[in-house]
């Protein structure tokens, strides 16, 4: 018995050292499970996107925890505002700090360094677009159209800043494109096709596209030119006189800037003058013409003088710069002027809102488009309650010469109807007739 249990004891201990052995030769491999190779990305947030911001805090929830090291970093607002942050798990609180905008977008930006607690970043940036109060949803589309067939198989990268050149986000888009939920006013749009894959523009070799818009009406619709750089300048093609004092000046670019410029008349011989190797006319005994207003649009220039005649006239225009950033130190032309008033009456060519529409908002912006270059106190509009006849108070919001925008100082009246009424006139002696434009306020009591 004693022998028995002495074996015993010794085959127990064999298997014990060989399974030590073999649980030490086992830990080389790993036993925590998976590889996380999870990319982060925002599953929803609180408010929804669209939706306006109450108590002027956001979450944000991701698909798993995130990193708050540096978090603030990668995140950015349009209009800026102040804010903090803090992350609980799967959720990225904001608060923000600042007063925010009634009735204006807010494009929250979370950029793609952004990551998780395993090191992984988001793969592309991400857009959330909120409001206060109400959502603008205004938007600029078009398709695009390339200079080299071959580009149409890449993607296209549109950048949007604001009137300031201030960053408000991006897209990629292929075809055609749709830049939504813009507020109302005036953009800078860039688009190109980034070959190199760096985000920046390389214009020696891609080709690329720029224009300032305005956005005024709920739908601009506006075809993006793809075209490599070129060294050619502008140049003045023709005056084009309206009347006694209103001309249109074309170029053979797309003209997106220039100094200055001057009209004269000629009474008398001229003579040439070199300015830095450019010829520059001189007139003796000539007459300078005022230019009381002038607009730059879309790529013309549209002045109002004062009062001219049939004789020859003299445009000079300095420092001229093309969408594409070539640029003519000065430049000259001649052209007939003529002697009769413009004697059509004004048009009023669009109008937001629409005659007999709903308003989902207590504090509509209205938007009028003219056919011709006025001034603000040519145009007097006024805001009744219908059934009352009660005026509401207005205050201009600004306008370029064609375009105008009032707003009411104090909320309008839900599910009740209202007359904008406007009239104009110029300082030729034509008149808009009297226009009505009736509407009725619907806006949501969820503020959704």
């Amino acid at each position: 018995m004693v022998f028995f249990n002495r074996n015993l004891r010794q085959v127990f201990f064999g298997l014990s050292a060989i399974l030590f052995l073999v649980s030490c030769g086992s830990r080389g491999e790993i036993t925590g499970g998976p590889i996380d190779d999870l990319i982060p990305r925002v599953v929803s947030s609180d408010p929804s996107e669209f939706r306006s911001i109450k108590g002027r805090n956001i979450k944000i929830i991701f698909n798993k925890p995130i990193d708050e090291n540096k978090v603030d970093n990668y995140i950015r607002f349009y209009p800026r505002v102040g804010f903090s942050t803090y992350v609980t798990d799967k959720t990225l609180n904001i608060s923000i700090k600042s007063d925010l905008y009634l009735g204006k977008n807010y494009y929250l930006m979370l950029e793609k360094g952004l990551k998780c607690y395993h090191d992984i970043a988001m793969e592309e940036s991400k857009i959330l677009v909120f409001c206060n109060d109400y959502l603008s949803t205004n938007e600029i589309s078009g398709e695009f159209v390339f200079e080299k067939e071959k580009d149409k198989q890449d993607t296209v990268l549109l950048q949007v800043y604001d009137q300031d050149t201030v960053f408000i986000f991006e897209q990629k888009s292929s075809l055609g494109y749709q830049l939504k939920y813009l507020s109302q006013g005036q953009y800078l749009v860039k688009a190109f096709i980034d070959k190199n894959k760096n985000g920046s523009l390389d214009e020696a070799s891609e080709p690329f596209w720029e224009k300032r818009l305005t956005v005024s009406n709920k739908y601009l619709v506006e075809p993006i030119v793809l075209g490599y750089v070129d060294s050619i300048s502008p140049l003045i093609k023709n005056v084009l006189p309206l009347s006694d004092r209103r001309m249109t000046v074309d170029f053979d670019e797309d003209l997106v800037k220039l100094k200055k410029y001057s009209i004269s008349s000629i009474t008398d011989t001229l003579a040439e003058v070199n300015v830095d190797g450019d010829t520059v006319y001189t007139v003796r005994n000539s007459e300078k013409i005022d230019v009381r207003k002038s607009l730059l649009v879309d790529g013309k220039l549209h002045l109002l003088t004062s009062p001219m005649n049939n004789m020859r006239y003299m445009l000079v225009a300095y420092d001229l710069v093309d969408w594409k950033g070539n640029i003519t130190k000065v430049d000259t032309v001649f052209f007939q002027g003529k002697a009769d008033t413009l004697a059509t009456e004004i048009k009023l060519v669009s109008s937001d809102p629409v005659a007999n529409s709903g308003v989902l908002t207590l504090l509509p912006r209205f938007l009028l488009k003219f056919d011709r270059l006025l001034f603000d106190e040519n145009i007097d509009v006024s805001l009744l309650e219908k059934e009352t006849g009660k005026r509401i108070a207005l205050t201009s919001d600004g306008g370029n010469g064609f375009e105008f925008s009032y707003l009411p100082k104090s909320k309008l009246t839900n599910f009740t109807s209202y007359l904008l009424i406007v009239n104009a006139s110029d300082d030729e002696g034509n008149s808009l007739p009297q226009t009505e434009i009736e509407f009725i306020i619907t806006y949501r009591t969820d503020g959704e």
